[in-house]
């Protein structure tokens, strides 16, 4: 079971835990290597939408990168003549960024442009640009690269993004991010041994600290990870035929909204209509049914419908029943807590159940604060220089001994 959440576990001894933001002492880092994911997804993720030609500059360029990386990697089973811009093989952004950023600003002395005015090469490590002499007016030297594309804007954006520590955990994937020149240390196999491979029989993936913007990518490219390996494993004993899976997403209205179709969506559009008969199940877990994709609801085939007052929600449930059943609806607004109503495949009858709760010390870590506790007792020194150098570092958790900030006015 492949469970995606937000929050802490109540199963302790069952599963193995990854977290997308500064995991503690018993977790794993969640890491996810970018060249598995299409091409149009990759870019949509550096910079959005752009226009065909801008699109084919890119697709050249990440084609000739992938054909030099399997040339030193020889991955087995793969016909070069092949190779499309989709093809899961890893190849180095930085070099990409650099490659067509050093294209873009290269001016030459001669009009043949036979000779670069390179006045310092950069560091495509470190995201530095390289520097060459400024254009001249009209005929004078040094002269424009008459071969360059106008992406500069899309190259910029690429390179806030490998700098950005939010989106770490994809374009800068640990021991699956590749060198210079394409080679990694470990391939993907590693990974999903990891996830799906462990002794224990659930997997958490804990993405409690990413942020909003960045959450519906990340579960799309881990979905796309997972769906892609069973579809094409299908006939391997991996597969998730002789190991059926179940993927559960929590909270999924943050990211399988209705009003969008992004690559988390569009993915689990795939799984619930397509991958069932591969082995991979989906369970949507979620407050507000009304936000959540219309398509994958109505391929749900068991509903645990609990406590909704909003009507909203409630007609959203009543639309995915049968005729018969939808009076039941009209129940959920008088459920107590931990009471659901359960209709569908799994139950011949619509079942009223109680849910169990787990131990007081096995029980997740959301419920809300006591205010009135909060508010009545001494208040405490806030140190909002702490705070400040959390968000700076984008690390809820860093540690600091002190920090003095002194501003002096002139």
């Amino acid at each position: 079971m492949l469970f995606i959440k937000k929050g802490n576990s109540a199963i302790l001894s069952l599963f193995h835990q990854y977290r997308g933001n500064t995991p503690r002492h018993n977790e794993e880092r969640l890491q996810i290597p970018y060249s598995v994911l299409n091409f149009e997804d990759l870019m949509d993720i550096l910079f959005g939408k752009v226009n065909k030609s801008v699109e084919l500059g890119f697709s050249e360029k990440v084609i000739e990168l992938k054909e030099q990386s399997l040339k030193n990697l020889n991955f087995p089973g793969i016909d070069t003549n092949s190779i499309t811009v989709d093809s899961p093989i890893p190849f180095s952004l930085k070099r990409l960024w650099y490659e067509l950023i050093d294209n873009k600003l290269k001016t030459f002395d001669d009009k043949i442009q036979k000779k670069a005015a390179l006045l310092k090469t950069g560091d495509p490590n470190k995201l530095k640009p390289p520097q060459y002499k400024s254009h001249g007016m009209g005929s004078q030297a040094p002269f424009k690269n008459r071969s360059a594309k106008n992406i500069i804007r899309q190259l910029n954006l690429i390179r806030t993004r490998l700098l950005d520590r939010r989106f770490e955990f994809l374009l800068r994937p640990g021991i699956w991010e590749p060198d210079y020149k394409g080679n990694v240390k470990t391939d993907v196999d590693r990974l999903l041994a990891s996830w799906l491979g462990q002794s224990k029989p659930l997997t958490i993936l804990d993405l409690s600290g990413v942020p909003s913007a960045v959450l519906e990518k990340l579960v799309g490219s881990i979905l796309k990870i997972v769906y892609e390996s069973m579809f094409w494993g299908r006939e391997k004993s991996g597969g998730g035929i002789d190991r059926p899976l179940l993927i559960v997403m929590e909270e999924a209205h943050r990211y399988l909204s209705s009003d969008t179709e992004g690559l988390a969506s569009r993915t689990v559009q795939n799984i619930v209509k397509e991958n069932r008969k591969y082995g991979v199940g989906a369970m949507i877990v979620n407050q507000r049914p009304s936000e959540v994709n219309e398509t994958i609801l109505s391929q749900c085939g068991t509903f645990f419908a609990l406590r909704l007052s909003n009507p909203n929600d409630r007609e959203r449930v009543r639309e995915t029943l049968p005729d018969g059943l939808t009076s039941l609806v009209d129940v959920l607004p008088a459920l107590r807590v931990g009471e659901a109503i359960v209709m569908g495949e799994s139950a011949k009858l619509p079942m009223r159940c109680r849910v169990s709760l787990p131990a007081e010390n096995h029980q997740p870590k959301s419920t809300d604060p006591e205010v009135s506790v909060a508010w009545s007792s001494a208040r405490k020194q806030e140190g909002y220089s702490r705070i400040f150098a959390s968000w700076r570092s984008q690390n809820p958790r860093i540690k600091l001994d002190s920090i003095d900030f002194e501003f002096k006015t002139e």
